[in-house]
């Protein structure tokens, strides 16, 4: 079997035309680098070299081998240089997820700043729902996904980042606009408009509506927040939402607090398996970046940074009201 050592002593030997100094250039003895050759020629069968008037001439079959020989060690030294870049978190492949809100906020004001560190770091990221992306670390298709909580995270690495609370959004105009809070009573006949594809989070809002006996009245279901704030400013009605991404894309829209309070716990999850050096420095660099609300994680939640979750959510009961249109009976 062909020796990499033998090779690399073969190329020398081509490159400075005597043993004696392509020894020197590797560091090592004559008699090693004598034998390295003698090892070569007798593993191929080819005579390589043949002395002439006291010097190695390179026969045709070594002119030959040469060519190809010092390509494989170009596309080696690519491969060194690549797998530096790797453990320096250079470059490479980041894969990740992320629901539309947080991919417009967030991630959006990282992204920038680790491509600004890292640019030769490609970046995949999908948007979808917290249920897909959960689905997408179990099977460790995404590096990590960036989701809202309450999910079922069972079995996945979980490390909370920031947390903020559910807002009612409003027009400037609307007379809730200068309210310092609004209760499910107050939002009694207004125009609900719900992101009906955020699963845990509507549970969270039929649980409030429901002790006071408070009829909603949902007058448009979307699949997304940015959507339901358009509609927002369209006049068609107020929104529950999270607000992580209200403030950056509609800054028009005003802000109330929800009360009782839905809390958001934004996470990263991911399979248990150990991350990539770039999904890593991606993660910290999540850490460090707090939402537009400025808010952060509660001091009880940094204990279980790093923990794989045992923890199945609660299911909770399909809500007492269905989804109507407004002003329905």
């Amino acid at each position: 079997m062909i020796r990499l050592r033998q090779l690399e002593v073969f190329r020398a030997v081509m490159a400075h035309g005597t043993v004696t100094a392509a020894a020197a250039a590797l560091r090592m003895s004559q008699p090693a680098a004598t034998s390295a050759i003698r090892g070569l020629e007798a593993t191929l069968g080819l005579a390589l070299f043949q002395r002439e008037h006291g010097r190695l001439a390179p026969t045709p079959e070594a002119e030959a081998l040469f060519r190809e020989v010092d390509r494989i060690f170009h596309t080696v030294g690519v491969v060194e240089r690549y797998a530096h870049d790797l453990r320096e978190a250079r470059s490479g492949v980041l894969t990740l997820a992320c629901t539309p809100s947080l991919g417009s906020s967030l991630l959006a004001e990282s992204l920038a700043r680790f491509r600004a560190r890292h640019p030769l770091v490609q970046v995949l990221l999908q948007i979808s729902t917290t249920r897909e992306i959960i689905e997408l670390a179990h099977r460790r298709q995404i590096d990590f996904g960036v989701v809202y909580t309450p999910a079922d995270e069972t079995g996945l690495l979980v490390e909370p980042l920031c947390a903020a609370e559910l807002v009612c959004a409003v027009r400037a105009d609307h007379p809730l606009a200068t309210a310092t809070a609004v209760r499910p009573e107050e939002l009694a006949g207004e125009p609900l408009i719900l992101n009906v594809r955020n699963e845990p989070m509507l549970a969270q809002i039929a649980e409030a509506f429901r002790p006071l006996e408070v009829r909603r009245s949902v007058a448009i279901a979307t699949n997304h927040t940015d959507t339901a704030c358009s509609l927002v400013l369209a006049g068609a009605g107020v929104a529950l939402v999270e607000p992580m991404s209200v403030a950056r894309l509609f800054p028009e829209i005003r802000q109330v607090p929800f009360r009782p309070r839905i809390p958001l716990v934004v996470r990263i999850v991911a399979s248990p398996h150990p991350m990539s050096r770039i999904a890593r420095h991606f993660a910290d660099l999540l850490h460090q970046t707090l939402p537009p609300t400025g808010t952060t994680m509660p001091t009880e939640a940094e204990d279980s940074r790093q923990r794989i979750s045992s923890r199945r959510s609660r299911k909770t009961d399909a809500p007492d009201v269905p989804l109507r249109a407004a002003g329905q009976s």
